[in-house]
């Protein structure tokens, strides 16, 4: 039996220990084991398709690369863009291209040489009338210490903190690659960061001197990791015209394409994961992983 256990985020702001890598690292020890060759910075702009199922995939760099089954955990719409209309028909493809995108952001992540006494175990809504007129606008700072929540030996102290914020800011840089969009791009968003962090001074004094290492992202992050459209931070709107049976599925026409992520069916951090397991439980196929969990 396997058990999935989750709480509102509002209730309780838990991480994975050892960061996103621990996934990645314990994900790409066992592909290596069962000989899977991975690949990075491939765009893929074609999907070639007959009899209802994919053939394989084209690269911008000239690679093709054919498969029994296909799993896309980024936007579907770059996906749907690289299928023909004469495999999937426009009428449906329209249907999700035409869809609202959720709102980019901008997230600092902090680690702490202390806990922020001053915030403790609890998320914070912070905002500021004179960083909402600043250039550009700063809008309310939702905080959150995943550390304090989780309790001692959870791993050093930390705090997150996000604020919506549109993809026009940055898009001088969006042909850049992650890492090497240039030092006015860096000095840009640390701007940002110092604005974020000035505002969550006024809520813990000590936090300046408490601090250790500062990580941050921006819409761009977004767009370049998971083709999040616009940047946006949460793929598609989760809003409720857009929900239930309207939203994109984990299988569309093709019979060996899947679909996986956050622009998938169910919304929210749980919602990712929980699509995650519905696409599992599709690939395979023999209807028996939801029986096996014990929620």
């Amino acid at each position: 039996k396997h058990t999935l256990a989750f709480r509102s985020n509002f209730d309780t702001t838990s991480r994975v220990r050892g960061g996103g890598g621990a996934l990645t690292d314990s994900l790409r020890a066992r592909g290596t084991e069962l000989g899977v060759e991975f690949r990075f910075d491939q765009l893929v702009d074609r999907l070639d398709c007959a009899y209802r199922r994919v053939v394989e995939v084209h690269t911008a760099a000239g690679e093709r690369f054919a498969a029994d089954t296909f799993v896309a955990a980024c936007h579907p719409k770059p996906i749907l863009r690289a299928i023909s209309d004469q495999h999937v028909r426009p009428l449906f493809k329209d249907r999700i291209l035409e869809m609202r995108e959720s709102r980019g952001a901008v997230q600092l992540f902090a680690r702490l040489r202390e806990p922020l006494r001053s915030l403790g175990a609890t998320c914070v809504m912070l905002r500021d009338p004179a960083q909402e007129h600043g250039d550009p606008p700063l809008s309310t700072v939702l905080v959150t210490c995943p550390s304090a929540i989780e309790g001692e030996g959870s791993g050093d102290a930390r705090i997150e903190a996000m604020t919506y914020m549109h993809i026009d800011p940055f898009v001088r840089w969006i042909d850049r690659p992650v890492l090497k969009r240039g030092a006015e791009y860096e000095a840009f968003k640390q701007r940002l960061v110092e604005r974020m962090l000035d505002l969550i001074a006024t809520h813990a004094p000590e936090l300046r001197s408490c601090i250790d290492q500062v990580y941050s992202s921006t819409p761009l992050t977004d767009l370049w990791y998971t083709r999040n459209e616009q940047g946006g931070v949460f793929g598609i709107s989760h809003d409720v015209s857009q929900q239930g049976s309207e939203r994109p599925m984990i299988r569309l026409r093709l019979k060996n394409l899947f679909f996986t992520g956050h622009s998938i069916t169910m919304p929210g951090i749980c919602g990712t994961f929980i699509n995650a397991f519905d696409s599992c439980d599709a690939i395979r196929g023999d209807g028996v992983l939801f029986d096996a969990v014990a929620v």
